[in-house]
């Protein structure tokens, strides 16, 4: 018969097995905007997370009209508000809402946010926020901010990154917004992601262009035979030490 030290041995080599089950890589997905599609790209098919496509609020327009290069999606500053909490009641708003099936889980790690003042601005940016906490205290509530927080003429692609790990790290990080608590997801569950953005300028022929966003994080799952074989080990664990306690009590008799 197996020893109980075999099996407590085995155990504990279930639970590394557990432990080191793999998970998928740090960018789970993205928008890449290729000639202007909305559509995802899902960094991986098979890890049970799924991701809408972009929605370009009905304030900003079509955006059809503004120029934008092949893979680029742009704002012009007459598209904008000068106020996310304007831009909120004109919903003139970008977002993308984030799917973790049943029996996955999902730490969101940080979003990142290519994007490019492509002519003189003033203040083209975007507070971020999630359905987690809302957006009903704008300045209370912002997890970070992208873009530009001045005027001036630059013209570079810069990526911003807003970290869902610590979010107190987030330029512009609201009081209500500084846990990362919000971001452990487990399915069956969504989240969705709103960016307000906004150009105080309101001068058409100055664009803000986004190139791309990548979501990073790490997707996770038990897998069953493991947990199986967990509990066929830790039964006969139990059964060991029912053995063992029955032979010291027979010897004591």
């Amino acid at each position: 018969m197996m020893s109980c030290l075999k099996v407590k041995f085995g155990l504990l080599v279930c639970f590394g097995v557990l432990a080191a089950s793999p998970a998928s890589a740090s960018l789970i997905g993205s928008y890449k905007f290729t000639a202007h599609s909305l559509s995802p790209t899902d960094a991986d098919d098979g890890d049970g997370i799924t991701f809408s496509n972009f929605v370009i609020g009905a304030g900003y327009g079509a955006l059809d009209d503004n120029g934008a290069l092949a893979n680029a999606l742009r704002l012009s500053g007459d598209d904008t508000e000068n106020l996310s909490g304007n831009a909120f009641a004109s919903d003139a708003v970008l977002s993308f809402m984030i799917t973790v099936a049943a029996g996955w889980q999902l730490d969101l790690t940080s979003i990142e946010i290519d994007n490019q003042a492509t002519s003189t601005y003033q203040y083209s940016s975007a507070r971020v926020f999630s359905d987690v906490l809302g957006f009903e205290d704008i300045v209370g509530d912002t997890i970070g901010r992208v873009g530009r927080d001045s005027s001036g003429s630059d013209g570079a692609i810069q990526t911003d990154l807003i970290d869902l790990n610590d979010p107190a790290n987030n330029v512009a990080n609201g009081l209500n917004a500084m846990s990362s608590s919000g971001f452990d997801l487990t399915g069956d569950t969504t989240i969705t992601f709103y960016l307000p953005w906004i150009d105080k300028s309101g001068v058409e022929g100055r664009f803000t262009d986004l190139h791309e966003i990548r979501i990073n994080g790490t997707a996770t799952v038990p897998e069953p035979s493991s947990l199986v074989l967990m509990g066929g080990l830790f039964a006969l664990v139990m059964l060991c030490r029912s053995v063992v306690s029955w032979r010291q009590r027979w010897l004591l008799a």
